[in-house]
């Protein structure tokens, strides 16, 4: 019995048994497999970063111009430098890149087209001596940057001041150099503080219950200028709990400890008042990144209240894509905290992201990596602090902090006259540093912002800390980098050099893509022709091509399959023209504070040299100066709009006007009024409304003296009475009917000079038919397309005058606001270099400005002062 009974107890023990094993095995095989999951997702993260930082990295473009102010007729240098988004060193990718030059308004007025070698690229842009006063943009970028949704293009703010000053504020008494005349300049008023703003930035995005949070925030006024204050955080119960004091730019931190449904409030103070703002709303715990940077090292500490025991999470750094720190979790932590050395990090935006096992991105912190032992410096050495007017200034330059290493530099030099006193060394709008680290890759952070890289210290460290609690990571989103939208096949392939691209189609229709055996010949120099087979689309392209300033083409289609030779021809050639791009929008706050860099002493102090230059060549200050006309003469075949021109200039008097246009050549329609036409010419500004509207040309030398601001109108030929908006005058131009007139002409500056006097507002030449007819129209022709091609600007030379050598030129005033441009300016690692030029006949303290970038990334930033008395 005993046996027997104990029997089904040894089967039930077996049976147990048998059962447990599996199920444990299973258990251990799905730990394991979870594991293996949670490893293939963190791989995966790891490798589609590695991916994007080695074989699809972007392209970055700055540019170095010699100051940051102009006044108009100057030349803007500028050098510009093309590099390897992740490491900085020299790209090797596009050979062309694009500079250009913007108003306010996203007009473009100059274009370069820069070839690429491997000192970069420079080259020049004459400013109009006619362009309005203001704020003008200098804008850069490659073809192949334009594969991104929003490009990442550099853009850089100037000023250009007009030579003529207006009345526009305090008048300012400037005395000749010889003593004996005196004029009163006018400067403008600055703007006034009317409005406190006050941003808030949490880190993580949210302040957290129980917990002690550090927050950004930045005070601005109402045009988002930067301010300087101070201020208190109170609760609801109007407890001070926290205080806090912003920089000049406005930009500072506080801690702060929320309770649970408590409310806190910012009270800000400005001008013996008081603004109160609402912070936001405390969470319960979440997940979150908090770093304390302390400069050589940060302390970084993690938190995942929610995380279930089993699972684990994936923190990762990069720099630019430059990984430098993996980290996973153990399964039973919630929170941990790392200790992180900077020593051996490339400088720049520390990007930390946290995963879940999924390869969800949890929570971000950004913080800016200062490491200056992979800082190389050029240690500017003067001859002296004084120099004497027109006397000969040296300096010498030499490489530090190389290490063991003997890299070669690109590097670029200016030396350029400080703003009024001299003593606003924020004026500058951007530099190497803040562009390449900083707002290249998170986007545009504050004007002036140059500051945080000028001297690091705990100030600096502290507002860009505060700054970057309030961006986020802008050159990838982690869902895009992770579904390989990043490194997919770019549209637009790196330029090698001038490329011709564009699509054959239906002559009649141009939306039917025609396949086609196309011919490109260039007539010019010598000859060149090169035949190639579109794809099925039509798409065709040819290139890269090398040449300076601009070559007559022709192209020339034909469809191989036609049935008859008159349809082989039956083709449209279409040439592809780069996209639009439109202004930075973080810099449109900017527009409505024209001065807001301190450029009133700086006009002022312009405005003494000019009118200097005037007295010394005894001419009044007004004076209409012609400009220099340089005549080419090249053998080229007329096209029918060169021949209406030709014969459109006989009828006019003088030689050739600032703009002009061809009624027949628009899309003027019957019945529009000769003021709304008016208003499609550029310059031309009608301002008010039907029937009350004025007319005004934007690039006319207006006469302090005259107190009409309206051009003068020609009607073939013959001058009219001064037009009185309010009157009508002798010309009544709301009712004056415009089917019978050919063209319009607009003649400002120089070429209003034909008129004397009476043309100071500008000239407005209005010619109708009188019977006579021209083909306004150019000829096109199926499979036939002429065009004209830019090639590469050739760069021009910067001059300075010699004082060694005695020339009768000398004997002019010099006033030169730039010194010395130097855009391929070698130092080597063993001897250095030495800098000479002349100083120019105005006193004050002057500025070297140094940038550049080493072979292996490292970026050069360096400034130097002196006077000339």
């Amino acid at each position: 019995m005993k046996y027997s009974t104990n029997q089904p107890f040894v089967k039930t023990k077996t049976s147990i048994m048998r059962f447990w094993i599996p199920v444990l095995c299973s258990l251990v095989l799905s730990g394991q497999r979870l594991w293996a999951q949670d490893e293939s997702n963190f791989e995966k993260i790891t490798g589609k970063l590695m991916s994007y930082a080695v074989k699809n990295y972007p392209e970055k473009v700055y540019v170095h111009t010699d100051k940051d102010y102009y006044q108009s007729g100057e030349t803007l240098w500028f050098k510009l430098y093309l590099l390897n988004g992740v490491t900085h060193a020299r790209s090797n990718l596009s050979k062309v890149a694009y500079v250009e030059l913007l108003d306010e308004s996203n007009k473009m007025l100059a274009k370069r087209t820069i070839s690429m070698d491997s000192l970069g690229g420079f080259g020049s842009i004459p400013l109009d001596k006619f362009w309005d006063e203001g704020n003008y943009y200098i804008r850069a970028y490659t073809k192949y940057m334009l594969n991104d949704a929003n490009p990442n293009a550099f853009q850089k703010k100037i000023f250009v001041w007009r030579k003529e000053f207006g009345n526009k504020g305090a008048k300012t008494t400037v005395t000749s150099s010889n003593g004996s005349q005196k004029t009163e300049v006018l400067a403008s008023n600055p703007t006034e503080d009317q409005g406190i703003q006050f941003h808030c930035f949490p880190e993580g995005g949210n302040l957290v219950q129980e917990s002690n949070n550090l927050v950004g925030f930045q005070i601005q006024d109402q045009n988002g200028k930067g301010v300087r204050s101070k201020g208190k955080v109170i609760n609801q119960e109007n407890a001070e709990v926290a205080n806090f004091e912003s920089d000049e730019y406005g930009l500072g931190t506080f801690q702060l400890r929320p309770e649970p449904g408590m409310q806190y409030f910012a009270v800000v103070s400005k001008d013996k008042s008081a603004n109160k703002v609402k912070l936001p709303i405390a969470v319960r715990a979440k997940e979150r990144i908090q770093i304390e940077n302390n400069g050589d090292h940060l302390i970084i500490q993690v938190q995942t209240p929610y995380k279930t025991a089993t699972e684990r999470t994936f923190l990762l750094g990069h720099v630019r894509g430059n990984i430098f720190l993996r980290h996973e979790s153990e399964p039973d932590s919630i929170q941990y905290s790392l200790k992180l050395l900077v020593d051996r990090l490339s400088p720049g935006v520390g990007h930390f992201t946290l995963f879940n096992t999924n390869g969800e991105v949890l929570a971000e912190r950004m913080t800016f990596i200062h490491n200056t032992k992979k800082s190389a410096r050029v240690w500017i050495i003067k001859a002296k602090d004084t120099f004497e007017k027109r006397g000969k200034v040296a300096l010498r330059l030499r490489l530090a902090n190389l290490g063991k290493s003997m890299l070669k530099g690109n590097i670029s030099l200016s030396v350029h006259k400080l703003l009024g006193s001299g003593d606003n060394q924020h004026a500058k709008t951007t530099s190497i540093k803040k562009w390449l680290l900083l707002d290249s890759d998170i986007g545009p952070t504050v004007d002036n912002g140059a500051y945080f890289f000028d001297t690091p210290n705990f100030k600096n460290n502290n507002a860009l800390e505060a700054l970057l609690l309030g961006k986020s990571w802008g050159r990838f989103e982690w869902d895009e980098l992770l579904k390989n939208e990043v490194s997919k096949k770019a549209k637009n392939s790196p330029e090698q050099g001038i490329m011709i691209a564009g699509r054959t189609t239906n002559f009649i229709n141009r939306n039917v893509p025609k396949r086609s055996k196309i011919t490109l010949g260039i007539l010019e120099g010598s000859t060149y022709y090169e035949t190639k087979n579109t794809d099925s689309q039509g798409n065709f392209m040819f290139g890269p091509l090398a040449f300076d300033d601009t070559v007559d083409v022709v192209l020339d289609a034909m469809d191989p399959l036609a049935r008859k030779k008159e349809q082989a021809k039956n083709l449209a050639i279409n040439i592809d023209s780069l996209p639009f791009l439109p202004l930075i929008q973080g810099l449109a706050l900017e527009k409505s504070n024209r001065h807001d860099i301190s450029a009133t002493p700086y006009v002022s102090e312009a405005a003494k040299d000019y009118r200097r230059e005037s007295l010394e060549f005894d001419l009044p200050p007004d004076i209409i100066r012609l400009e220099e006309t340089v005549v080419k003469d090249k053998r080229k075949v007329k096209s029918n709009r060169q021949i209406v021109e030709e014969g459109l200039n006989e009828i006019t008097p003088y030689p050739r006007p600032t703009h002009r246009l061809l009624l027949d050549s628009t899309n003027v329609t019957d019945g529009m009024r000769l003021l709304d036409i008016m208003s499609m010419i550029p310059g031309v500004r009608v301002r008010g409304t039907y029937p009350n509207q004025s007319i005004r040309l934007t690039r006319a030398v207006f006469n302090s003296i005259n107190l009409s601001t309206s051009p003068l109108f020609v009607i073939d030929g013959v001058p009219l009475p001064p037009y009185d908006t309010s009157t009508g005058g002798s010309l009544d131009l709301l009712s004056m009917d415009t089917v019978h007139i050919m063209f319009i002409d607009v003649l400002t500056g120089a070429q209003a000079s034909y008129y004397g006097a009476r043309g100071s507002n500008g000239v407005i030449a209005i010619y109708t038919d009188r019977g006579r007819r021209f083909d306004f129209e150019e000829k096109v022709y199926p499979g036939i397309l002429n065009l004209t091609v830019k090639g590469f600007d050739k760069p021009d030379r910067f001059t300075a005058p010699n004082y060694n050598f005695p020339k009768p030129q000398h004997a002019k005033p010099d006033y030169r606001n730039t010194l010395h441009w130097e855009p391929n300016l070698e130092i080597s690692p063993e001897k250095g270099a030495l800098i000479t030029f002349f100083a120019d006949d105005s006193s004050g303290k002057y500025k070297v400005v140094l940038e550049g970038v080493l072979e292996d990334g490292q970026l050069l930033q360096e400034e130097a002062t002196f006077f000339v008395e």
